[in-house]
Protein backbone atom coordinates (compact mmCIF):
# COMPACT_ATOMS: atom_id res chain seq x y z
CA UNK A 1 0.00 0.00 0.00
CA UNK A 2 1.00 3.71 -0.63
CA UNK A 3 2.29 4.92 2.81
CA UNK A 4 1.10 8.60 0.73
CA UNK A 5 -2.55 7.43 0.78
CA UNK A 6 -2.61 5.91 4.34
CA UNK A 7 -2.14 9.25 6.09
CA UNK A 8 -5.85 10.91 6.35
CA UNK A 9 -6.63 14.00 4.07
CA UNK A 10 -8.14 16.20 6.87
CA UNK A 11 -5.31 15.71 9.28
CA UNK A 12 -3.32 17.29 6.38
CA UNK A 13 -5.79 20.22 6.29
CA UNK A 14 -6.36 20.65 9.44
CA UNK A 15 -2.46 20.78 10.21
CA UNK A 16 -1.92 23.32 7.32
CA UNK A 17 -4.67 25.52 8.36
CA UNK A 18 -3.32 25.77 12.12
CA UNK A 19 0.13 26.56 10.75
CA UNK A 20 -1.44 29.39 8.76
CA UNK A 21 -3.28 30.74 11.62
CA UNK A 22 0.22 30.75 13.88
CA UNK A 23 2.01 32.53 10.82
CA UNK A 24 -0.88 34.68 9.17
CA UNK A 25 -3.32 35.36 11.38
CA UNK A 26 -2.18 35.97 14.74
CA UNK A 27 -0.07 39.20 14.71
CA UNK A 28 -2.74 40.64 12.27
CA UNK A 29 -3.31 43.93 15.24
CA UNK A 30 0.09 44.24 16.65
CA UNK A 31 1.15 46.82 14.50
CA UNK A 32 0.11 49.86 12.48
CA UNK A 33 -0.26 50.48 9.13
CA UNK A 34 3.34 50.28 7.27
CA UNK A 35 4.39 52.64 4.24
CA UNK A 36 4.03 52.32 1.48
CA UNK A 37 1.52 49.99 0.50
CA UNK A 38 -0.54 49.35 3.38
CA UNK A 39 -1.89 52.82 4.19
CA UNK A 40 -2.80 52.83 0.95
CA UNK A 41 -5.03 50.06 0.48
CA UNK A 42 -6.67 50.88 3.97
CA UNK A 43 -7.57 54.41 3.32
CA UNK A 44 -8.63 53.79 -0.60
CA UNK A 45 -10.53 51.22 1.08
CA UNK A 46 -11.70 53.28 4.01
CA UNK A 47 -13.25 55.96 1.72
CA UNK A 48 -15.37 53.08 -0.53
CA UNK A 49 -16.33 51.88 2.42
CA UNK A 50 -17.22 55.94 3.57
CA UNK A 51 -18.50 56.90 0.47
CA UNK A 52 -20.78 53.86 -0.87
CA UNK A 53 -18.72 54.47 -4.47
CA UNK A 54 -17.88 50.95 -5.60
CA UNK A 55 -16.88 51.95 -8.83
CA UNK A 56 -14.17 54.89 -8.87
CA UNK A 57 -11.34 54.29 -6.56
CA UNK A 58 -11.06 57.81 -4.75
CA UNK A 59 -7.65 58.62 -2.62
CA UNK A 60 -8.18 61.54 -0.26
CA UNK A 61 -11.03 62.39 -2.38
CA UNK A 62 -9.25 62.65 -5.79
CA UNK A 63 -8.95 59.95 -8.43
CA UNK A 64 -6.99 57.02 -7.68
CA UNK A 65 -5.93 55.21 -10.71
CA UNK A 66 -3.18 53.39 -10.09
CA UNK A 67 -4.54 49.84 -9.90
CA UNK A 68 -8.18 47.56 -10.41
CA UNK A 69 -10.70 47.62 -7.52
CA UNK A 70 -11.11 44.30 -6.80
CA UNK A 71 -8.05 44.50 -3.77
CA UNK A 72 -10.51 47.44 -2.47
CA UNK A 73 -13.46 45.87 -3.15
CA UNK A 74 -12.90 42.69 -0.56
CA UNK A 75 -11.01 45.33 2.34
CA UNK A 76 -13.79 47.56 2.17
CA UNK A 77 -16.33 44.43 2.38
CA UNK A 78 -14.69 43.31 6.02
CA UNK A 79 -15.05 46.76 6.97
CA UNK A 80 -18.56 46.21 6.67
CA UNK A 81 -18.85 43.07 8.11
CA UNK A 82 -16.84 44.44 11.31
CA UNK A 83 -19.03 48.16 11.27
CA UNK A 84 -15.70 50.08 10.99
CA UNK A 85 -12.11 50.67 9.51
CA UNK A 86 -10.01 48.93 11.21
CA UNK A 87 -6.24 48.16 10.82
CA UNK A 88 -6.15 44.33 11.32
CA UNK A 89 -9.22 44.18 9.19
CA UNK A 90 -7.82 45.53 6.55
CA UNK A 91 -4.80 42.99 6.39
CA UNK A 92 -7.36 40.41 6.70
CA UNK A 93 -8.32 39.46 2.84
CA UNK A 94 -4.63 39.53 2.46
CA UNK A 95 -4.42 36.27 5.00
CA UNK A 96 -7.58 34.85 4.16
CA UNK A 97 -5.93 34.80 0.06
CA UNK A 98 -2.53 33.28 1.84
CA UNK A 99 -4.51 30.58 3.26
CA UNK A 100 -6.08 29.64 0.65
CA UNK A 101 -3.14 29.96 -1.55
CA UNK A 102 -1.11 27.00 1.04
CA UNK A 103 -4.38 24.65 0.44
CA UNK A 104 -4.61 25.07 -3.56
CA UNK A 105 -0.78 24.42 -3.37
CA UNK A 106 -1.26 21.42 -1.63
CA UNK A 107 -4.15 19.96 -3.51
CA UNK A 108 -1.87 20.91 -6.15
CA UNK A 109 0.76 18.82 -5.52
CA UNK A 110 -1.55 16.11 -4.51
CA UNK A 111 -2.74 15.81 -7.79
CA UNK A 112 0.21 14.66 -9.01
CA UNK A 113 2.79 13.76 -6.24
CA UNK A 114 0.88 12.41 -3.53
CA UNK A 115 -0.26 13.87 0.16
CA UNK A 116 2.68 13.89 1.70
CA UNK A 117 4.35 15.67 -1.24
CA UNK A 118 1.18 18.30 -1.09
CA UNK A 119 2.02 18.26 2.29
CA UNK A 120 5.41 19.30 2.73
CA UNK A 121 4.42 21.67 -0.16
CA UNK A 122 2.48 23.55 1.57
CA UNK A 123 4.39 23.92 4.68
CA UNK A 124 7.47 25.30 2.15
CA UNK A 125 5.04 27.54 0.95
CA UNK A 126 3.65 28.99 4.13
CA UNK A 127 6.67 28.84 5.52
CA UNK A 128 8.64 30.95 3.02
CA UNK A 129 9.62 34.50 3.71
CA UNK A 130 7.09 36.26 1.44
CA UNK A 131 4.62 34.32 2.27
CA UNK A 132 5.01 35.02 5.89
CA UNK A 133 5.46 38.82 5.54
CA UNK A 134 2.63 39.88 3.16
CA UNK A 135 0.10 36.95 4.49
CA UNK A 136 0.25 39.35 7.68
CA UNK A 137 -0.01 42.46 6.12
CA UNK A 138 -2.80 44.56 3.54
CA UNK A 139 -1.41 43.34 -0.11
CA UNK A 140 -2.31 43.32 -3.45
CA UNK A 141 0.04 40.85 -4.44
CA UNK A 142 -1.30 38.14 -2.12
CA UNK A 143 -4.70 38.27 -3.53
CA UNK A 144 -3.14 38.29 -6.70
CA UNK A 145 -1.65 35.06 -5.80
CA UNK A 146 -4.23 33.30 -5.01
CA UNK A 147 -6.40 33.73 -8.62
CA UNK A 148 -3.46 32.80 -10.52
CA UNK A 149 -3.09 29.25 -8.30
CA UNK A 150 -6.69 28.76 -8.54
CA UNK A 151 -6.37 29.72 -12.57
CA UNK A 152 -3.48 27.48 -12.78
CA UNK A 153 -4.75 24.50 -10.53
CA UNK A 154 -8.07 24.64 -12.66
CA UNK A 155 -6.07 24.32 -15.95
CA UNK A 156 -4.32 21.62 -14.47
CA UNK A 157 -7.29 19.69 -13.54
CA UNK A 158 -8.02 19.94 -17.69
CA UNK A 159 -4.69 18.72 -18.01
CA UNK A 160 -5.54 15.36 -15.51
CA UNK A 161 -8.79 14.83 -17.28
CA UNK A 162 -7.03 14.57 -20.42
CA UNK A 163 -8.38 17.35 -22.34
CA UNK A 164 -12.08 15.94 -22.17
CA UNK A 165 -13.67 18.35 -19.51
CA UNK A 166 -13.90 21.90 -20.73
CA UNK A 167 -15.33 23.11 -17.78
CA UNK A 168 -12.05 23.70 -16.09
CA UNK A 169 -10.80 25.90 -18.80
CA UNK A 170 -13.41 28.62 -18.61
CA UNK A 171 -12.63 28.55 -14.96
CA UNK A 172 -9.46 29.05 -15.36
CA UNK A 173 -10.40 32.07 -17.49
CA UNK A 174 -12.86 33.28 -14.96
CA UNK A 175 -10.37 33.39 -12.49
CA UNK A 176 -7.73 35.41 -14.64
CA UNK A 177 -10.56 37.69 -15.19
CA UNK A 178 -10.62 38.07 -11.21
CA UNK A 179 -6.48 38.31 -11.69
CA UNK A 180 -7.08 40.99 -14.07
CA UNK A 181 -9.25 43.04 -11.38
CA UNK A 182 -7.03 42.85 -9.07
CA UNK A 183 -3.86 44.04 -10.90
CA UNK A 184 -4.32 44.68 -14.50
CA UNK A 185 -3.37 42.75 -17.41
CA UNK A 186 -0.50 40.88 -15.93
CA UNK A 187 -3.34 38.60 -14.66
CA UNK A 188 -4.44 37.09 -17.65
CA UNK A 189 -1.19 37.69 -19.86
CA UNK A 190 1.09 35.87 -17.24
CA UNK A 191 -0.80 32.79 -17.28
CA UNK A 192 -0.94 32.71 -20.93
CA UNK A 193 2.73 33.22 -21.42
CA UNK A 194 3.00 30.27 -18.68
CA UNK A 195 0.49 27.80 -20.36
CA UNK A 196 1.94 28.35 -23.90
CA UNK A 197 5.40 27.95 -22.79
CA UNK A 198 4.56 24.54 -21.23
CA UNK A 199 2.87 23.66 -24.37
CA UNK A 200 5.87 24.44 -26.55
CA UNK A 201 8.25 22.37 -24.23
CA UNK A 202 5.92 19.52 -23.83
CA UNK A 203 4.37 18.60 -26.81
CA UNK A 204 2.27 15.24 -24.79
CA UNK A 205 0.14 17.90 -23.83
CA UNK A 206 -3.86 18.08 -23.96
CA UNK A 207 -4.19 21.78 -25.90
CA UNK A 208 -7.89 23.45 -25.37
CA UNK A 209 -10.00 23.77 -28.85
CA UNK A 210 -10.21 27.49 -30.18
CA UNK A 211 -13.62 27.45 -29.40
CA UNK A 212 -13.17 26.91 -25.83
CA UNK A 213 -10.26 29.08 -25.73
CA UNK A 214 -12.40 32.35 -27.44
CA UNK A 215 -15.14 31.05 -25.11
CA UNK A 216 -13.00 31.67 -22.16
CA UNK A 217 -11.86 34.87 -23.44
CA UNK A 218 -15.23 36.65 -23.44
CA UNK A 219 -15.62 34.68 -19.80
CA UNK A 220 -12.86 36.94 -18.75
CA UNK A 221 -14.01 40.00 -20.50
CA UNK A 222 -17.37 39.81 -19.05
CA UNK A 223 -15.60 39.94 -15.02
CA UNK A 224 -13.85 42.08 -15.63
CA UNK A 225 -15.67 45.06 -18.50
CA UNK A 226 -18.59 45.79 -16.73
CA UNK A 227 -16.72 47.71 -13.89
CA UNK A 228 -14.10 49.16 -16.71
CA UNK A 229 -16.59 50.35 -18.94
CA UNK A 230 -18.49 52.09 -15.79
CA UNK A 231 -15.57 53.40 -14.15
CA UNK A 232 -14.32 54.91 -17.14
CA UNK A 233 -17.93 56.84 -17.71
CA UNK A 234 -17.71 58.26 -14.27
CA UNK A 235 -14.35 59.44 -14.08
CA UNK A 236 -14.58 61.15 -17.78
CA UNK A 237 -13.08 59.41 -19.81
CA UNK A 238 -9.90 59.35 -17.97
CA UNK A 239 -9.53 56.28 -15.38
CA UNK A 240 -9.23 53.44 -17.88
CA UNK A 241 -6.65 55.07 -19.78
CA UNK A 242 -4.98 56.43 -16.97
CA UNK A 243 -4.59 52.84 -15.49
CA UNK A 244 -3.71 50.91 -18.72
CA UNK A 245 -1.21 53.55 -20.14
CA UNK A 246 0.52 55.06 -17.00
CA UNK A 247 0.41 52.27 -14.26
CA UNK A 248 0.85 49.26 -17.18
CA UNK A 249 2.58 50.25 -20.61
CA UNK A 250 4.97 53.39 -19.01
CA UNK A 251 5.39 51.24 -16.04
CA UNK A 252 6.81 48.18 -17.59
CA UNK A 253 8.44 49.77 -20.69
CA UNK A 254 10.02 52.87 -19.44
CA UNK A 255 9.70 52.31 -15.26
CA UNK A 256 7.60 55.14 -14.14
CA UNK A 257 7.84 53.70 -10.67
CA UNK A 258 10.15 50.97 -8.82
CA UNK A 259 12.71 51.47 -11.62
CA UNK A 260 15.20 49.05 -12.02
CA UNK A 261 16.60 48.76 -15.13
CA UNK A 262 19.82 46.05 -14.32
CA UNK A 263 18.73 42.61 -15.48
CA UNK A 264 20.19 40.89 -12.37
CA UNK A 265 18.00 42.19 -9.68
CA UNK A 266 16.28 39.20 -9.70
CA UNK A 267 18.80 37.13 -8.77
CA UNK A 268 19.66 38.67 -5.94
CA UNK A 269 15.75 39.04 -4.44
CA UNK A 270 13.98 35.87 -5.29
CA UNK A 271 16.61 34.44 -3.09
CA UNK A 272 15.15 36.72 -0.22
CA UNK A 273 11.51 35.94 -1.38
CA UNK A 274 11.42 32.26 -0.98
CA UNK A 275 13.61 32.25 2.04
CA UNK A 276 14.78 29.82 3.89
CA UNK A 277 13.60 26.93 1.55
CA UNK A 278 15.65 28.55 -1.58
CA UNK A 279 18.29 26.95 -0.33
CA UNK A 280 16.75 23.49 -1.66
CA UNK A 281 15.83 24.56 -4.95
CA UNK A 282 19.32 24.31 -6.23
CA UNK A 283 19.13 20.88 -5.69
CA UNK A 284 15.47 19.84 -6.60
CA UNK A 285 15.79 21.15 -10.38
CA UNK A 286 18.74 19.37 -10.94
CA UNK A 287 17.63 16.12 -9.49
CA UNK A 288 13.88 16.57 -11.06
CA UNK A 289 16.00 17.41 -14.78
CA UNK A 290 17.78 14.10 -13.85
CA UNK A 291 14.75 11.98 -13.29
CA UNK A 292 13.84 13.16 -17.13
CA UNK A 293 11.44 10.88 -19.19
CA UNK A 294 11.20 8.57 -16.23
CA UNK A 295 10.11 10.77 -13.36
CA UNK A 296 6.10 10.20 -13.01
CA UNK A 297 5.69 13.97 -13.20
CA UNK A 298 7.91 15.18 -15.83
CA UNK A 299 4.92 16.94 -16.91
CA UNK A 300 3.99 18.38 -14.26
CA UNK A 301 7.67 19.54 -13.77
CA UNK A 302 7.82 21.12 -17.00
CA UNK A 303 4.72 23.16 -16.09
CA UNK A 304 6.61 24.28 -13.14
CA UNK A 305 9.41 24.96 -14.32
CA UNK A 306 7.40 27.30 -17.34
CA UNK A 307 5.44 28.89 -14.58
CA UNK A 308 8.60 29.66 -13.06
CA UNK A 309 10.52 31.10 -15.73
CA UNK A 310 8.49 33.25 -17.31
CA UNK A 311 7.94 34.90 -14.37
CA UNK A 312 10.87 35.54 -13.53
CA UNK A 313 12.32 36.46 -17.14
CA UNK A 314 9.03 38.61 -17.74
CA UNK A 315 9.94 41.00 -14.60
CA UNK A 316 13.35 40.74 -15.28
CA UNK A 317 12.78 42.16 -18.76
CA UNK A 318 10.55 45.00 -17.07
CA UNK A 319 12.02 48.36 -16.29
CA UNK A 320 9.46 48.30 -12.92
CA UNK A 321 10.84 45.84 -10.42
CA UNK A 322 9.84 44.70 -6.93
CA UNK A 323 9.94 41.67 -4.54
CA UNK A 324 6.75 40.97 -4.49
CA UNK A 325 5.58 40.89 -8.05
CA UNK A 326 7.52 36.80 -7.84
CA UNK A 327 5.32 36.50 -4.80
CA UNK A 328 2.64 34.44 -7.90
CA UNK A 329 5.75 32.05 -8.91
CA UNK A 330 6.49 30.64 -4.92
CA UNK A 331 3.75 28.18 -5.13
CA UNK A 332 5.38 26.65 -8.63
CA UNK A 333 8.64 26.46 -6.25
CA UNK A 334 7.65 25.20 -3.19
CA UNK A 335 6.19 22.59 -5.57
CA UNK A 336 9.33 21.52 -6.82
CA UNK A 337 11.57 22.03 -3.24
CA UNK A 338 8.54 19.66 -1.73
CA UNK A 339 8.68 16.73 -3.94
CA UNK A 340 12.89 16.93 -3.63
CA UNK A 341 12.17 17.28 0.05
CA UNK A 342 10.10 14.15 0.07
CA UNK A 343 12.21 11.91 -2.11
CA UNK A 344 15.09 12.60 0.12
CA UNK A 345 13.43 12.06 3.00
CA UNK A 346 12.61 8.62 1.88
CA UNK A 347 16.19 8.34 0.72
CA UNK A 348 15.10 7.65 -3.01
CA UNK A 349 17.32 10.76 -3.99
CA UNK A 350 21.34 9.94 -5.30
CA UNK A 351 23.87 10.32 -3.21
CA UNK A 352 25.61 13.38 -5.40
CA UNK A 353 22.11 14.82 -5.05
CA UNK A 354 21.64 14.47 -1.43
CA UNK A 355 24.25 16.35 -0.37
CA UNK A 356 21.97 18.67 -1.46
CA UNK A 357 19.51 18.03 1.10
CA UNK A 358 22.27 17.85 3.70
CA UNK A 359 24.49 20.91 3.16
CA UNK A 360 21.29 23.84 3.32
CA UNK A 361 20.19 21.87 6.74
CA UNK A 362 23.88 22.18 8.05
CA UNK A 363 24.47 26.34 6.71
CA UNK A 364 20.53 26.96 8.13
CA UNK A 365 21.27 25.25 11.50
CA UNK A 366 24.68 27.08 11.87
CA UNK A 367 22.92 29.90 10.66
CA UNK A 368 19.94 29.52 13.32
CA UNK A 369 22.25 28.81 15.95
CA UNK A 370 24.22 31.99 16.18
CA UNK A 371 20.73 34.13 15.46
CA UNK A 372 19.80 32.70 18.49
CA UNK A 373 23.21 33.89 20.22
CA UNK A 374 22.80 37.29 18.37
CA UNK A 375 19.43 38.17 19.30
CA UNK A 376 19.51 37.78 22.84
CA UNK A 377 23.21 39.77 23.26
CA UNK A 378 21.52 42.42 20.98
CA UNK A 379 18.69 42.74 22.92
CA UNK A 380 20.69 43.05 25.56
CA UNK A 381 23.20 45.69 24.60
CA UNK A 382 20.65 48.07 22.70
CA UNK A 383 17.77 47.79 24.99
CA UNK A 384 18.87 46.92 28.34
CA UNK A 385 15.73 45.44 29.24
CA UNK A 386 13.77 42.65 29.09
CA UNK A 387 12.05 41.62 25.49
CA UNK A 388 10.02 38.51 26.52
CA UNK A 389 9.68 37.14 22.81
CA UNK A 390 13.30 37.60 22.16
CA UNK A 391 14.52 36.44 25.71
CA UNK A 392 12.53 32.70 24.76
CA UNK A 393 12.65 32.86 21.27
CA UNK A 394 16.40 33.52 21.29
CA UNK A 395 17.86 30.61 23.08
CA UNK A 396 14.87 28.25 21.19
CA UNK A 397 16.63 28.91 17.57
CA UNK A 398 19.70 28.40 19.34
CA UNK A 399 18.43 24.96 20.84
CA UNK A 400 16.74 24.09 16.91
CA UNK A 401 19.83 25.03 15.21
CA UNK A 402 22.18 22.98 17.30
CA UNK A 403 19.53 20.06 16.45
CA UNK A 404 19.22 20.47 13.14
CA UNK A 405 23.56 19.65 13.12
CA UNK A 406 23.32 17.29 15.48
CA UNK A 407 20.77 15.00 13.58
CA UNK A 408 22.43 15.59 10.56
CA UNK A 409 25.51 14.85 11.44
CA UNK A 410 23.97 12.02 12.62
CA UNK A 411 22.08 10.99 9.17
CA UNK A 412 18.72 11.36 10.49
CA UNK A 413 17.48 13.32 8.16
CA UNK A 414 13.73 13.58 9.38
CA UNK A 415 13.91 14.65 12.63
CA UNK A 416 16.50 17.35 10.93
CA UNK A 417 13.49 18.69 8.88
CA UNK A 418 11.05 18.37 11.69
CA UNK A 419 13.55 20.67 13.41
CA UNK A 420 14.30 22.99 10.53
CA UNK A 421 10.17 23.69 10.16
CA UNK A 422 10.08 24.17 13.87
CA UNK A 423 12.82 26.60 13.59
CA UNK A 424 11.32 28.61 11.31
CA UNK A 425 8.36 29.23 12.78
CA UNK A 426 10.08 30.04 16.00
CA UNK A 427 11.92 32.44 14.05
CA UNK A 428 8.59 34.04 12.35
CA UNK A 429 7.07 34.09 16.28
CA UNK A 430 10.19 36.22 17.58
CA UNK A 431 10.10 38.54 13.87
CA UNK A 432 6.16 38.71 14.36
CA UNK A 433 5.73 39.24 18.00
CA UNK A 434 9.38 40.73 18.99
CA UNK A 435 10.71 42.18 16.65
CA UNK A 436 8.13 43.77 14.56
CA UNK A 437 6.71 45.31 17.36
CA UNK A 438 9.79 47.07 18.36
CA UNK A 439 10.51 48.18 14.54
CA UNK A 440 6.64 49.72 14.53
CA UNK A 441 7.48 52.54 17.18
CA UNK A 442 9.60 54.03 14.60
CA UNK A 443 7.39 53.70 11.44
CA UNK A 444 3.68 54.19 12.96
CA UNK A 445 2.34 57.33 12.62
CA UNK A 446 -0.20 56.62 15.21
CA UNK A 447 0.91 58.83 18.09
CA UNK A 448 1.53 61.92 15.04
CA UNK A 449 -1.82 61.34 13.84
CA UNK A 450 -2.95 61.71 17.52
CA UNK A 451 -0.93 64.46 18.18
CA UNK A 452 -2.78 66.35 15.08
CA UNK A 453 -6.25 65.67 15.81
CA UNK A 454 -5.14 66.76 19.95
CA UNK A 455 -3.95 70.18 18.59
CA UNK A 456 -6.93 70.92 16.26
CA UNK A 457 -9.61 67.74 16.15
CA UNK A 458 -12.61 69.83 14.43
CA UNK A 459 -10.00 71.64 12.18
CA UNK A 460 -8.49 71.10 8.63
CA UNK A 461 -4.74 69.45 8.36
CA UNK A 462 -3.11 70.67 5.29
CA UNK A 463 -0.24 68.41 3.30
CA UNK A 464 2.36 69.93 2.10
CA UNK A 465 4.31 67.98 -1.30
CA UNK A 466 3.44 65.15 0.54
CA UNK A 467 0.26 63.06 0.99
CA UNK A 468 1.01 60.23 3.78
CA UNK A 469 -2.40 57.64 3.53
CA UNK A 470 -1.47 56.47 7.12
CA UNK A 471 -2.22 59.94 8.60
CA UNK A 472 -5.56 60.29 6.17
CA UNK A 473 -6.57 56.50 7.64
CA UNK A 474 -6.05 57.88 11.62
CA UNK A 475 -7.28 61.05 10.75
CA UNK A 476 -10.44 60.08 9.28
CA UNK A 477 -11.05 62.60 7.01
CA UNK A 478 -9.93 64.13 3.66
CA UNK A 479 -7.13 66.91 3.72
CA UNK A 480 -7.06 69.36 1.42
CA UNK A 481 -3.37 69.04 -0.40
CA UNK A 482 -0.63 71.60 -1.28
CA UNK A 483 1.65 71.49 -4.20
CA UNK A 484 3.77 74.58 -4.53
CA UNK A 485 5.98 76.49 -2.27
CA UNK A 486 4.40 79.92 -2.84
CA UNK A 487 0.62 78.38 -1.67
CA UNK A 488 2.58 77.13 1.35
CA UNK A 489 4.01 79.95 2.04
CA UNK A 490 0.51 81.69 1.38
CA UNK A 491 -0.91 79.22 3.61
CA UNK A 492 1.42 79.80 6.88
CA UNK A 493 1.15 83.68 6.27
CA UNK A 494 -2.89 83.77 5.84
CA UNK A 495 -2.69 84.05 10.07
CA UNK A 496 -5.27 81.75 10.39
CA UNK A 497 -5.10 78.63 11.69
CA UNK A 498 -3.97 76.00 9.81
CA UNK A 499 -1.38 72.92 10.29
CA UNK A 500 0.23 71.99 7.32
CA UNK A 501 2.07 68.30 7.47
CA UNK A 502 5.26 68.03 5.18
CA UNK A 503 8.48 65.72 5.41
CA UNK A 504 11.54 67.26 7.45
CA UNK A 505 13.48 66.68 4.20
CA UNK A 506 11.38 69.25 1.98
CA UNK A 507 12.00 72.19 4.97
CA UNK A 508 15.87 72.44 5.37
CA UNK A 509 16.48 74.99 7.89
CA UNK A 510 18.90 77.76 6.22
CA UNK A 511 19.11 79.12 10.02
CA UNK A 512 17.31 78.03 13.65
CA UNK A 513 15.81 81.05 15.30
CA UNK A 514 14.06 81.11 18.60
CA UNK A 515 10.93 78.91 18.09
CA UNK A 516 11.13 78.19 14.19
CA UNK A 517 13.24 78.16 11.06
CA UNK A 518 13.93 80.49 7.85
CA UNK A 519 13.63 78.00 5.23
CA UNK A 520 13.32 78.82 1.02
CA UNK A 521 12.45 76.25 -1.61
CA UNK A 522 15.07 75.33 -4.29
CA UNK A 523 13.94 78.01 -6.65
CA UNK A 524 15.26 80.44 -4.06
CA UNK A 525 12.15 81.74 -3.36
CA UNK A 526 12.05 84.63 -0.38
CA UNK A 527 13.57 83.34 2.76
CA UNK A 528 10.45 82.31 5.03
CA UNK A 529 10.00 82.26 8.52
CA UNK A 530 7.77 79.55 10.27
CA UNK A 531 6.96 77.72 13.29
CA UNK A 532 7.84 74.08 13.31
CA UNK A 533 7.03 71.32 15.85
CA UNK A 534 8.61 68.08 15.69
CA UNK A 535 5.97 65.48 16.50
CA UNK A 536 7.36 62.08 14.46
CA UNK A 537 10.25 59.62 14.46
CA UNK A 538 9.23 59.43 10.73
CA UNK A 539 10.91 62.42 9.44
CA UNK A 540 7.32 64.46 9.66
CA UNK A 541 7.16 67.77 11.20
CA UNK A 542 3.99 70.32 11.86
CA UNK A 543 4.20 73.88 10.81
CA UNK A 544 1.66 76.38 13.05
CA UNK A 545 2.15 79.21 11.13
CA UNK A 546 4.87 82.18 10.48
CA UNK A 547 6.97 84.02 12.42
Amino acid sequence: MDPDRTKPLGFHIVLLLSLCGVVFLMGLGLRDLWRPDEPRIAQVAREMFESGDWVVLRRNGELYAHKPPLTYWLVAAAYHVAGEPRVWIARLPSALAATGCVLLTYFLACATFGRTAGLVSGMVLATSQATFTLGGSASIDTILSFWMLAGFCAFWRFQRTDGTQNRWIYLAFFFAGLAVLTKGLVGIVLPVGVTGAYFLWDRSTHRPKWIHLFGGMILAAVVVLPWGVAADRQAGGEYIHELVVQHHFQRATVGTDHRHPWPDYYFYAFPWIAFPWVLFLPGAILWLFRKGRDFVGSSAFRFLMSWFVVFFVFFTISQAKRETYLVPALPATSILIGVFLVASLRRSTPGVYRNWFFAPLLFFGAAMAITGVGSVLGAYWQMKALVPVVWIGGPLLLLCGVAIVRYVCRGQVGKAFGAMTGCVIVLYAVTGFGVFPIIDRGKSLKPFSDNILALQPEGSCVFFWTLEDSLLFHIGRSVPELETFESFAETVRSGEPKYVITKRKYLVPLESVKDGWIVRDQKNSPALRIVVEDYSRAGLVVVTGAL
